[in-house]
């Protein structure tokens, strides 16, 4: 990956839009301090996501956006934007822009993106730690980084930070599956406790319906038992009224004949005794009384019947309503027991849960109290310790401060020493540099006149190769293009596409047949300008098909029906006939060019083939002479070349069909011939310009192996002269530094000595102050153990209570819904009540009335009676003076006395027998009220009478069903009230149960599975940083022996954990001297150990790119041209964007920009050294 380039607009100092072309391996950025280069580092960071402040050296957001000055306007956002080559050489474009009082946007290829998406598109050094950015001043603070932040460096350069993003995933996800258990727990103890509650009253809802299946199943055999009784008794009482009515009907036979026989002997009587007469007539008057008095009778008898009927069946009404009544009120009495149960439950389970709240709430507050004592306490020891640690790195300064000023001391002795004899021995030096310098310089200007020819000579011969390689690429895609053109026709031709499907199928069959010639298409060819005018006049028939015998026509028309496609022309040479005439006369008339058959080449063997096809079609320039030659009465049809047709009838053709293919087929076989001859001139055009690119290619090559042994001749000889000149620079310099530090160390001696003296004095009174500060942090850490205790204990207690709350919550639940269920369950049995009453009052009013209107029937029945008694009485007595005074008609008012008496005696047994038919009439009714009372019990049972056993039984039999069916209902009511809801309740908590059991499992197996994951995680990141930081050590010695002479460094674990969890320090000892701390290294040390650590990883895993903010600082010209050497060494594996002010590092750079700021707005000036050079 390379960057290519940067643009920052309305950035920090960056006002205006600022590009920077990054193409180089080595760019270095120079400048005045505070012209704005440290903003490109932080321009970078900024895009590539940075969250800290204090390295983005703001302290809000809004900070970066440019603020403006007298000469520009402020910026209302910033953005910047950073192109970059991937290992796939392909650009990609990352920009994020800010505007103000808005969030950031990421962008990738100008499509929005996210941060994560951003920073995907580089694989290296831009991890949490951006180990590849190093800003102004990081340089030193690596050395001084926590061993936990430089292990962070390595993570991130080492190639385990994805197991441990994995790992840390499934931490986050272990983490909430453990809490998703706990959850499962807690539920599982609250379903288990209303589990248990709910067992109790579901067995007696079990036991009540295990009853009232017992009590349906009885019922069943009982209630059908009981109905084929009662159908029995009907069907006698049916038998006995058939013959109560057969012997009415001959009873009503005798009282006829007797009353005809009456009638006889009272008129033989009325002649002989008129004495008699008005005896008789008023003997008939009472006897016609007596009748009506029968008839008022009978009817009052039938009335009464009626009545009864109706009084039985609303006794039977009465006594049902009484008995749903009773039952109803039963039921009433236990749902309002049950609804005053359930408020009274739910009342005290509220209260309950009010008191389980009441005490959450007040161990809420008092935790609430406890935390708030607890962070009073934090914040003071947050304080202390701030104070505390404020204070030690005081005195750790304080005393590294002492210790390096004694250190100095010695040291500035020594080096007093040391720098007088440095100083002779460089004077003796620089003599004999100066006489080697000038012979180097001398070489050099030779050698790059050299290189100069040699570079336009091979510029040349590049112009040249790239021109042949053009030529040479665009006649081959020129080849390529015709010859899939060529390949294209040639199997539109073998394919016969532009024909129709059936064509097709046909020479897919026959094709190899030698009976087959081909279609009349494939038969002729014709110039380019006579192709329309031929395809329109031949038309369909340049599809149809040539062959050679008719002998086959048949099986090739049987293949043709058989695919049900279409249809086809065959054109037989040995049948086909025709006779063609030209009218040449018409070929003088203007326009006309020739009959088509003359235009139209072919082989003379299908000359009648071309004949039928074509016949005397006559070829005109446009539509104007085709209709004029057609007026003159031309005898055929007429075609224009650009397709217009015009027929010897007279009528007109014109247009184009897109489904018209005949032209294209005509055109590919010319098209075919001529990509033959281009083929055929660009194969050769290319063989000659292959031979030619060959030599100019191998010319190439020498002139580049001659430029590069040019190059490195003038690179060796430049770095003998930079050599030089640099060991001249340095001496020079290095004599007048020498001279200067000798005066400057004597100064500094006397300074350090008094120094030294007042630092033991602070030191004293910060240990005291230190102490104390120790003893009030112990009394603070002591109170927040013992609060963070008594916190945990009400946490503990609080989990205890939010769980029972949990269970009552779902208990009161529970009840609310039972209490609303019994209270509408209630109201509806007093509504239903309230109607039953309604029908009962109305019902006892109807029965009252009907015993009423019977008690009168009854008086009037007796008062007729006696009536008809009073009446008969007198008729006798009349019978009795009519015997009297009928002296010679005794017997015959004998006769007809008897015959009186038998009519009564006849009409008295009718009567009775008509007595007796409702009698069993009111028994039949009163059994069939009684299978509809067994129906209506049996639906308050939910027994359907289709359930009904019908199987007669004795009735001793039923009645024992009876009594049990009584038994069980009886057990059933002292079972009391039963909910039976609750069995779908306890149904849905114990599925409810065994869910959360099965969720527990799958949770645990989870759990199990993750520890395993982390745990392989753990495994393999293990061996792989085990493996990288082996070869991290390694590197990490080599460059401390490299930039410290026989030195020796070391990276160490420290700390508890797995390895790549431990911390990294950082062991560095110089020559001669043990391992000493790294605060005691002067800064240019430190500068020189974080830069091997940098250049370390950058050997193990190179980013694709380093930021270099003026690592170089602290650093000699000695050190600044090792770490330049290391710089450019490395430059082949990653590039590098160095800010600086040392000549020395300048020098290796490739391109760099020179930074200055003029009103507030920073300003740029590239320089690319290569474009210098030529």
């Amino acid at each position: 990956m390379k960057l290519l380039s940067l643009e920052i607009e309305g950035f920090k100092s960056f006002g205006r839009r600022t590009y920077f072309n990054l193409d180089k391996n080595i760019i270095a950025i120079i400048g005045p301090n505070g012209s704005g280069k440290s903003n490109i580092v932080d321009a970078i960071r900024w895009l590539l996501g940075e969250q800290s402040q204090k390295q983005m050296r703001i302290s809000e957001k809004n900070d970066v956006l440019h603020i403006g000055s007298n000469g520009s306007d402020s910026s209302n956002y910033a953005k910047v934007s950073l192109v970059v080559q991937n290992d796939n050489n392909e650009k990609i474009k990352i920009s994020k822009i800010l505007e103000k009082d808005e969030s950031n946007k990421y962008y990738v290829n100008n499509k929005v993106a996210t941060l994560k998406e951003v920073q995907n598109v580089f694989n290296k050094g831009t991890g949490k730690s951006f180990y590849s950015i190093i800003g102004q001043g990081q340089i030193g603070e690596i050395v001084n980084s926590s061993p936990e932040n430089i292990r962070d460096i390595v993570l991130d350069a080492s190639n385990i930070a994805t197991y441990l993003e994995k790992k840390e995933i499934s931490i986050n996800l272990l983490n909430k599956t453990t809490e998703n258990l706990d959850r499962i727990n807690d539920l599982l103890f609250v379903v288990d406790k209303r589990l248990k509650s709910l067992s109790i009253r579901a067995g007696r809802a079990k036991k009540y319906l295990e009853y009232r299946n017992e009590i349906k199943r009885i019922g069943k055999m009982y209630f059908g038992a009981s109905k084929i009784s009662f159908l029995k008794k009907i069907e006698t009482y049916q038998k006995e009224i058939q013959e109560n009515s057969q012997r009415m009907k001959s009873l009503l036979s005798e009282l006829f004949e007797v009353e005809r026989s009456y009638r006889n002997l009272k008129s033989e009587i009325e002649d002989t005794d008129k004495q008699l007469s008005i005896n008789g007539d008023m003997v008939e008057n009472y006897r016609q009384r007596v009748q009506t008095i029968e008839n008022e009778k009978n009817h009052l008898t039938e009335e009464l019947n009626e009545n009864n009927s109706s009084i039985i069946s609303k006794e039977w009404e009465l006594n049902s309503l009484e008995e749903k009544m009773n039952k109803l009120e039963q039921q009433l009495k236990e749902l309002s027991k049950n609804e005053r149960d359930f408020r009274e439950i739910e009342e005290k389970t509220q209260n309950k849960t009010n008191l389980i709240n009441e005490k959450k709430n007040s161990i809420i507050q008092e935790i609430e109290k406890q935390e708030e004592s607890l962070k009073t306490l934090e914040s003071e020891l947050s304080k202390a310790s701030q104070e505390k640690e404020r204070k030690e790195t005081e005195l750790k300064n304080l005393q590294t401060t002492y210790s390096s000023n004694q250190e100095r001391i010695n040291l500035l002795k020594d080096q007093i020493n040391t720098l007088k004899t440095k100083l002779e021995n460089n004077l003796q030096k620089m003599k004999e540099i100066e006489e080697l310098l000038s012979h180097t310089k001398g070489t050099e200007i030779q050698l790059e006149q050299r290189l100069k020819k040699k570079f336009d000579e091979l510029k040349h011969t590049e112009n040249s190769y790239n021109t042949l390689l053009s030529e040479i690429d665009s006649l081959q895609q020129n080849e390529k293009n015709l010859f899939y053109t060529y390949q294209s026709l040639t199997r539109q031709i073998n394919e016969y596409e532009g024909f129709s499907t059936t064509i097709k199928e046909f020479f897919k069959v026959f094709k190899d047949d030698d009976n087959v010639v081909d279609v009349v298409a494939n038969l002729i060819n014709t110039e380019e300008k006579y192709e329309e005018a031929v395809s329109t006049i031949a038309s369909s028939r340049i599809q149809n098909i040539v062959i050679k015998n008719s002998s086959k026509a048949k099986e090739y028309l049987d293949l043709v029906k058989k695919g049900n496609n279409g249809k086809i022309t065959l054109l037989p040479l040995d049948l086909l006939r025709t006779e063609v005439r030209l009218p040449k006369n018409f070929l003088k008339e203007p326009g006309t060019i020739d009959f088509v058959i003359n235009l139209v080449n072919y082989t003379q063997e299908y000359r009648k083939v071309m004949e039928y096809v074509f016949s005397n079609s006559l070829l005109v320039d446009n539509i104007e002479t085709a209709i004029k030659i057609s007026k003159m009465k031309y005898p055929g049809n007429i075609v224009t070349l650009s397709g217009e047709l015009v027929y010897s009838s007279g009528a007109i053709t014109g247009g184009k069909s897109k489904y018209d293919h005949s032209s294209t087929v005509l055109k590919r076989k010319r098209e075919i011939s001529e990509i033959e001859e281009d083929l055929n001139k660009i194969r050769n055009d290319l063989a000659n310009k292959q031979t030619l690119y060959n030599k100019v290619k191998e010319k190439l090559n020498l002139q580049k192996e001659e430029l590069e042994s040019t190059k490195d001749e003038l690179r060796q000889a430049t770095v003998t002269k930079n050599a030089h000149d640099l060991d001249y620079k340095k001496i020079k310099e290095e004599i007048k530094n020498l001279q200067e530090s000798i005066t400057f160390y004597n100064e500094r001696l006397a300074n350090y000595e008094e120094k030294t003296k007042t630092l033991d004095q602070e030191i004293q009174s910060l240990k005291m102050e230190i102490e104390n500060n120790h003893q009030n942090t112990t009394q603070t850490t002591k109170k927040m153990q013992q609060i963070e205790e008594t916190i945990k204990e009400k946490r503990t207690l609080l989990n205890q209570i939010e769980k029972e709350l949990i269970g009552q919550e779902m208990e009161l639940k529970s009840i609310k819904e039972k209490y609303e269920y019994y209270k509408n369950q209630k109201s509806a049995i007093e509504n239903e009540l309230k109607e039953i009453k309604i029908k009962q009052q109305k019902t006892k009013e109807s029965f009252d009335s009907l015993k009423e209107k019977n008690d009168k029937i009854n008086q009037a029945i007796n008062e007729l009676n006696k009536e008809k008694d009073s009446l008969n009485n007198e008729i006798s007595k009349l019978f009795e003076l009519m015997k009297q005074s009928r002296t010679g008609k005794y017997d015959k008012a004998k006769d007809l006395e008897n015959y009186e008496n038998r009519i009564d005696k006849l009409k008295t047994e009718i009567n009775t027998i008509k007595q007796k038919n409702q009698e069993i009439e009111f028994e039949i009714k009163e059994a069939n009220h009684n299978i509809q009372f067994l129906n209506e019990k049996a639906q308050n049972l939910e027994i359907n009478e289709e359930e009904f056993e019908l199987k007669e039984l004795p009735e001793k039999d039923i009645q024992a069903l009876g009594n049990k069916q009584k038994e069980l209902e009886s057990s059933l009511k002292k079972l009391g009230s039963v909910d039976l809801t609750v069995l779908d309740e306890y149904e849905e908590v114990e599925k409810e149960y065994q869910e959360n059991l099965k969720n527990k499992e799958d949770i645990m197996k989870s759990i199990n599975s993750l520890k395993q994951s982390i745990k392989n995680l753990d495994e393999e990141a293990q061996r792989q940083f085990n493996t990288f930081f082996n070869n991290l050590n390694k590197e990490f010695s080599f460059f401390i022996s490299k930039l410290f002479p026989n030195g020796y460094g070391e990276l160490r674990l420290i700390g508890e954990g797995k390895e790549f969890e431990k911390g990294i320090q950082i062991s560095v000892k110089k020559s001669g001297m043990n391992f000493q701390k790294l605060s005691l290294f002067s800064g240019g040390e430190k500068a020189l150990i974080a830069i091997a650590f940098l250049f370390s990883l950058m050997n193990l895993n190179p980013s694709p790119f380093y930021i270099l903010d003026e690592i170089d600082a602290p650093l000699d010209d000695l050190n600044a041209a090792k770490i330049s050497d290391l710089i450019l060494e490395n430059s082949k594996k990653s590039q590098f964007l160095i800010i600086t002010h040392n000549k020395i590092v300048m020098e290796i750079a490739e391109l760099f920009y020179g930074i200055t700021m003029r009103e507030g707005t920073t300003y740029i000036v590239p320089v690319d050294f290569k474009e210098l050079e030529r």
